[in-house]
């Protein structure tokens, strides 16, 4: 027989997961015509708490969600390690979930978080909508952004200052005589991917240089986004950017291959530089310019904003933007 889910009541019954859940556990005030329609539904479908249900007694299942976009980008593996850690010491858990920067599959997911009555939620959001987030906060659990803004959240957020490390980026090229770069965006539906760009302009206008729109990308989520999309621009025989700005290290990854593709040198034929570091840099020659990212850092700062929320210890929200330090490789060719 079928196992029926919290999730089926809540449906049936014409009620949120997080209603239902309060109502079946007594640990929240439920009205009486609500608590009537929820017992009903739980009648009607045989439903039976499981073991997670049975531990919201204590209105705590010792389980923390995280929700990022692909959790093998080496960036989000080394922030979700750092979280693990400050927050397993207190005796959580986590459950890992990528969204692949869809947002119907991240609604998805936090809805099967809603489900196990997650005790809190670190995200990076790939919804450009606080509404969805907000309810989940509203509801009574933590909500902690990382790595993306979302406009209109209430909720504690860590970030890194995006716009000022584009910009020092694309001014090592200008200062080394470049003036024609491409742009290899990350998906533009996301805070930091605008940020970045919006930094690169930044740098462009404050030397008096246009940017090229036909080379700015729409944006791209994987490394063959990132490929076909350089291969794209050098192709033909009409002017080609002598440098190209990666939005993040997977970008930087797609971006590379399409250069040995094409039988393009690193730094002779086309500059690079890369917002974030690729895995294993240092095996890498020649070294790329880069931003250096911290995830340990995000990962530390998110596990002590749930736990501080957990607690209750704090009521104001918390927003940290965390600056970055460039590292300087061997991958800019100097034309002046």
């Amino acid at each position: 027989m079928k196992n029926v889910t919290i999730k089926e009541v809540a449906a049936h019954a014409g009620m949120s997961i997080t209603t239902v859940s309060r109502a079946l556990n007594n640990n929240y005030p439920v009205s009486a015509e609500a608590r009537e329609k929820i017992e009903r539904a739980v009648a009607e479908l045989g439903y039976r708490p499981n073991l997670v249900a049975r531990s919201l007694k204590s209105n705590n299942t010792g389980i923390i969600g995280l929700v990022v976009a692909d959790i093998s980008n080496r960036f989000f593996m080394k922030a979700a390690r750092k979280l693990e850690d400050v927050v397993s010491a207190q005796g959580y858990q986590i459950i890992y979930a990528s969204s692949d920067g869809n947002v119907e599959k991240e609604h998805q997911i936090l809805s099967m978080f809603e489900e196990r009555c997650v005790d809190a939620l670190v995200i990076a959001s790939s919804d450009s909508s606080s509404s969805h987030l907000n309810n989940i906060a509203g509801n009574g659990t933590p909500v902690i952004a990382i790595d993306r803004k979302v406009p209109g959240l209430q909720a504690d957020i860590v970030v890194e200052d995006n716009r000022d490390s584009s910009y020092q980026l694309v001014e090592a090229l200008i200062q080394k005589g470049h003036t024609e770069i491409a742009v290899n965006n990350v998906l533009m539906n996301i805070s930091s991917g605008k940020e970045r760009l919006e930094g690169v302009r930044m740098a462009m206008q404050a030397y008096g240089l246009p940017l090229r729109e036909e080379w700015v990308s729409r944006g791209g989520f994987t490394s063959d986004d990132a490929r076909q999309w350089v291969k794209q621009i050098f192709a033909g025989n009409g002017l080609k950017p002598t440098a190209v700005f990666c939005a993040n290290n997977v970008m930087t990854e797609g971006t590379l291959l399409a250069l040995e593709e094409l039988n393009l040198r690193i730094p002779e034929d086309v500059s690079v530089v890369s917002f974030g570091e690729l895995p294993m840099h240092q095996l890498i020659q020649p070294q790329i310019e880069s931003v250096v990212q911290d995830p340990f850092r995000i990962g530390q700062l998110a596990g002590e904003l749930v736990l501080m929320r957990l607690k209750g210890e704090k009521e104001d929200f918390c927003h940290y933007e965390l600056p970055l330090k460039l590292k300087h490789g061997n991958s800019i060719r100097s034309l002046s």
